[in-house]
């Protein structure tokens, strides 16, 4: 009887210490996770002190006219004179100058047609005192510079955008002797105005060249050179000529004076001297 209950009681205990067990391998021990590191602020990156690129500077665009050529200034003087003349010529009838004096009130009526083409420097001076006496009935005084296309040794000595001045030779004709005349242009507000003339009597010493080119210029065709020579002047002594062959009816020759540019026509049997 008591074995049977020492037996029940280890029965009992075992049942107990297996159930113990069973409890303890279901209680697993649970491990701390790793820990997850957080997402790391990015790390400001310290600028680099490298020197700034320079930025090339905006080429400004120029406003300034270019310089006239010798073409643009021919083309431009011949334009300015022209219309001055036309000026004198128009205000004969338009004012009755022809019979009446000049007075303040019609050169101030004058001026405004001066006004698009010349400055008011010269308006106020030269142009003022040439209407004074201008010949508006018609005459050969020399008043202005003369058509480009008759001149020698025409050049520009001064020129910018502003200004140029202008430097040119006329032959002696039948009116005038040699003369070199200095003439100014100004540009006013992008027009380019008459704003001075000057002539001067000056001797020249003609080039075979030159001497053809006024030969050209007195409307001479077809003519050959001949010689250089020179002519006894009853007054001035030995003058160098240019002497040329012209066709024509009366197969003329002509001489060019070197000191002047005189045109003259060489009566038959004109005693030379041969340079």
């Amino acid at each position: 009887m008591t074995k049977r209950i020492i037996l029940l009681l280890s029965s009992l205990l075992l049942l107990f210490l297996l159930a113990s067990c069973g409890k303890d391998k279901d209680k697993e021990v649970v491990k701390e996770p790793d820990t997850i590191e957080k997402p790391k602020t990015p790390v400001k990156e310290e600028p680099v002190n490298e020197e700034p690129t320079k930025e090339e500077p905006a080429k400004e665009e120029s406003n300034e006219q270019a310089a006239l050529t010798i073409e643009q200034a021919k083309v431009i003087m011949d334009d300015l004179v022209g219309k001055i003349r036309t000026v004198y010529h128009e205000a004969g009838s338009k004012y009755h100058l022809v019979d009446q004096v000049l007075t303040d009130e019609i050169y101030h009526s004058m001026s405004k047609d001066f006004q698009p083409i010349a400055t008011e420097q010269l308006i106020k001076t030269d142009l003022f005192e040439i209407a004074k006496d201008y010949c508006y009935s018609g005459c050969d005084a020399r008043y202005f510079p003369g058509p480009t296309g008759y001149s020698l040794r025409f050049k520009i000595l001064d020129s910018t955008s502003e200004k140029v001045i202008i430097e040119q030779i006329f032959p002696e004709n039948e009116l005038y002797g040699p003369i070199i005349e200095t003439v100014t242009l100004k540009n006013i507000d992008g027009t380019w105005k008459l704003d001075d003339f000057t002539f001067a009597n000056v001797l020249l010493n003609l080039t075979k060249e030159e001497a053809m080119e006024v030969m050209t210029m007195n409307g001479f065709s077809g003519y050959q050179f001949v010689k250089e020579a020179q002519w006894e002047d009853p007054n001035k002594g030995l003058r160098k000529i240019y002497v040329f062959q012209v066709n024509g009816n009366l197969n003329e020759q002509v001489a060019i004076f070197a000191d002047t540019g005189y045109t003259y026509i060489l009566p038959e049997g004109t005693p030379l001297v041969s340079s």
